[in-house]
């Protein structure tokens, strides 16, 4: 009786998710969504890939819109109390604010934003277009403070970064990527490789278990990073510098991933989102690499 309960729930689930995308492709059809229109909110990855929207659609000749809403402290009663609220971060690299907000008059209420599901008509190759835009000398680290760091944790040459997200993500995200599907990663993939320092990341407290595991594997040097052991700016440039990053299903290590150098060899997780609704974006997110790495 309950798998009946389970499956009719998600049938449900599915044709309210399927009406809603005839209605949206309706209103896609008849030009009610902006292309042009940039929403910023949230943290600073979301932040960077709204960033990377605006440049992109001002190198292709287009006058982007954009909504700040989010960063108006008297809005805040209106946005999911279980998400920790953020700041504007991207003032880290000189794009202010005020800048932005003055820039266009605000966009009409039912001009909004093209929904999840309709990304990838409207843009495909969508993150891969946001790699090729190549704006990591524009979005710089603080390569002074990454060295001390480095040098602090002794470490002197390459090393890997893992981040885990939790926080906020417990109790709201959509989809969780455990410590254990990350761990079976790790047993294939570094099973063969050179053993160098690495770094795990997290929003919240990191399991000591991690540091056993992998010591496990052979790693000599594993230094685990809670909230309290490196800032938001200093995480992300260490994970943009990384030799190897495996990231989370998370904007804030999806955005380092874009940005980071060159030769990095990054994994990111297949299924970034879960639910009906958000499967176009895990595609376009999955459209990054041609290839997925058996665990």
């Amino acid at each position: 009786m309950q798998q009946y309960f389970q499956k009719m729930k998600k049938f449900q689930q599915k044709m309210t998710f399927e009406m809603k995308k005839m209605k949206e492709l309706w209103f896609y059809k008849i030009n009610l969504y902006d292309k042009n229109l940039i929403v910023f909110d949230g943290g600073l990855g979301s932040q960077l890939l709204s960033y990377f929207q605006y440049v992109y659609l001002v190198r292709n000749g287009h006058i982007p819109k954009v909504n700040v809403e989010y960063f108006n402290l008297e809005e805040n009663s209106a946005f999911d109390p279980n998400f920790i609220r953020r700041p504007w971060a991207l003032n880290r690299y000189g794009i202010n604010i005020s800048m932005l907000r003055n820039q266009t008059d605000s966009p009409p209420s039912l001009n909004l934003k093209i929904p999840t599901n309709l990304l990838f008509e409207n843009n495909p190759l969508y993150f891969k277009k946001f790699k090729d835009l190549e704006l990591s000398t524009k979005l710089p680290t603080d390569k002074k403070a990454l060295l001390n760091f480095l040098r602090s944790h002794k470490v002197s040459k390459d090393y890997y970064a893992i981040h885990l997200r939790r926080g906020d993500f417990l109790t709201s995200a959509s989809v969780n990527i455990s410590d254990f599907e990350t761990l079976q990663l790790c047993n294939t993939f570094f099973k063969n490789i050179e053993k160098l320092p690495i770094f795990i990341f997290s929003d919240s407290s990191i399991k000591k278990a991690w540091s056993f595991k992998l010591k496990k594997l052979g790693f000599n040097q594993v230094i685990l990073c809670g909230p309290a052991d490196s800032n938001l700016f200093l995480t992300h440039d260490l994970m943009r510098n990384a030799k190897i990053l495996i990231t989370s299903n998370s904007t804030y290590s999806l955005s380092a991933a874009l940005l980071a150098r060159k030769d990095q060899l990054t994994i990111v997780p297949m299924k970034f989102y879960s639910g009906y609704r958000d499967e176009p974006v895990n595609r376009v997110i999955n459209e990054l690499s041609s290839f997925s790495i058996l665990s």
